[in-house]
């Protein structure tokens, strides 16, 4: 049996996902394809526009067999922290074959290249970045120049794109785990990262985005698989999918979180170093501009500085409002962020996946409310926190919708 992996947000799942998910189980020959998604949380530093088991049904719909959660202390973290945590559940579960991403440059020595020299960090690559960022340089730019005199131009350019810098994280996750799991680099077609024009049938994820934001629905539905338009128009907790469907899409966005955000900084104002993302600096930049707050996203605008990134600081907002600490995230990952997964969903054909992970592996795969009770320690603390912001969101949408939802702990995963 032959199990390839992605990794994935799909914010939405749109044509350009499923191209990928076709390309893996054709490259690599594979039975079963597994998924492990963000939450309802991501990356850049948001809440994904639509719900957890929404994205899941998008996502078996449109060619996964099994989704597992990625747990939200890393889905909202750099990309390190994203790949290093995804990567090393994914080898836990001690089945997987091969890891598939795409990237602007799946050229394999360069992204190896790269990924080797950032995982070695060797006394001249420090020092030039301890340089750089003495002189007021983001982390991001310094590395890159670090990159670029020690590695060559070729390897800089790689960091200049998101996904490059995700497959370079994913190749050095595995490198540093001596991991079996075979890396496979997948050409992306379409609009770039962060293109927000749709302008054909592959588009990126922000553009999709924009285009619900925006309500014109009817420009989104050639960029879409059929099924997961369909679910544009679901309530938020997809258990009724067939039966319970809206007018308009029902989406998130950051500003819908300013009270939470604003409650947090009241209560945490004297202890903002300790959340995942915030710097001594950073959270006295915080306590200085929080009074001026009209909004979540007026507050990381003014926040913004020469040598704090946009994404680093959307992230840190929402680090303080989901309430992760560094204490937690560090314990987790001297444990190898073992310990814990939930299972999102999975086809009915598709069974002997769950039959084939490793009976020793250090992730305990939560598939019903009862199996949360064998989950113990550092790992427990990252589940109630999953569950907390799986809450939150799930609370903040009803709100706003006006529409009863399943609380998160009564939701069955999903099978199609």
């Amino acid at each position: 049996m032959i199990i390839a992996s992605v990794i994935a947000e799909y914010n939405p799942f749109h044509n350009g996902h499923r191209y990928l998910l076709e390309k893996a189980r054709q490259l690599t020959g594979a039975d079963f394809l597994i998924v492990i998604m963000s939450g309802s949380f991501v990356q850049r530093g948001a809440p994904a526009c639509l719900g957890r088991e929404v994205r899941t049904r998008m996502a078996l719909a449109g060619g996964a067999d099994l989704v597992i959660g990625l747990p939200c202390y890393a889905s909202v973290s750099s990309a390190a922290f994203f790949a290093g945590a995804a990567v090393s559940i994914l080898d836990q579960l001690g089945c997987v074959d091969y890891l598939c991403f795409g990237c602007e440059d799946p050229q394999a020595d360069l992204l190896q290249k790269t990924a080797s020299l950032l995982l070695d960090e060797p006394d001249s690559y420090q020092q030039i970045l301890k340089k750089d960022l003495s002189l007021g340089m983001n982390f991001p730019s310094a590395r890159a120049d670090a990159v670029k005199r020690l590695a060559g131009t070729d390897c800089a350019r790689i960091l200049e794109d998101p996904n490059n810098i995700l497959a370079v994280e994913y190749i050095k996750a595995l490198l540093s785990l001596n991991s079996s799991i075979r890396p496979l680099p997948i050409k992306r077609t379409g609009s770039s990262y962060h293109d927000e024009e749709a302008g054909c049938g592959y588009p990126s994820a922000a553009a999709v985005r924009r285009l619900i934001m925006q309500g014109k629905t009817g420009k989104i539905k050639h960029l879409l698989p059929t099924e997961s338009f369909r679910l544009l128009f679901s309530t938020n907790d997809a258990a009724e999918a067939d039966r319970d469907m809206l007018p308009d899409p029902a989406f998130l966005e950051s500003d819908d979180f300013t009270d939470m955000l604003c409650l947090r900084l009241i209560e945490n104002m004297d202890d903002l170093e300790e959340f995942c993302g915030v710097s001594p600096a950073f959270a006295d930049r915080i306590r200085s501009m929080q009074p001026k707050m009209t909004s979540l996203s007026d507050l990381a605008q003014q926040l913004a500085a020469r040598n704090f990134t946009g994404t680093g600081i959307n992230r840190a907002l929402f680090h303080i409002l989901l309430n992760h600490r560094k204490n937690i995230l560090s314990a987790w990952r001297e444990d190898q962020y073992s310990g814990y997964i939930p299972l999102l969903g999975i086809r009915k054909n598709a069974s002997a996946v769950l039959g084939s992970i490793c009976p020793s592996a250090k992730v305990d795969l939560v598939i019903r409310t009862r199996d949360t009770d064998k989950i113990r320690g550092t790992a427990r603390q990252i589940m109630k926190s999953d569950q907390l912001a799986e809450e939150i969101y799930r609370q903040i949408w009803q709100r706003k919708y006006g529409r009863a939802t399943l609380p998160v702990l009564s939701r069955p995963f999903i099978r199609i």
